[in-house]
């Protein structure tokens, strides 16, 4: 295992990590919401979006580590 093999895979694994910790946070968010109307709202302006951005960034994270062990 290389560095850079080494350093991609440790990167990828902050970033799943911090995907799911900051999901886990967006979801909490929307539920102290005081109304339902309210929750949907946040779902829909906050949640939703914020779910894209970190699939792709996950999905993005996921590809690089593989491209890198691929280069052996």
């Amino acid at each position: 295992m290389t560095i850079k093999q080494f350093a991609c895979l440790a990167l990828c694994l902050v970033t799943c990590f911090g995907d799911l910790a900051t999901f886990g946070f967006l979801l909490s968010w929307r539920d102290r919401a005081a109304t339902p109307s309210r929750r949907r709202a946040r779902l829909l302006r906050g949640v939703v979006p914020g779910a894209v951005v970190l699939g792709a960034l996950l999905l993005t994270a996921l590809v690089q580590a593989m491209l890198r062990w691929s280069e052996q």
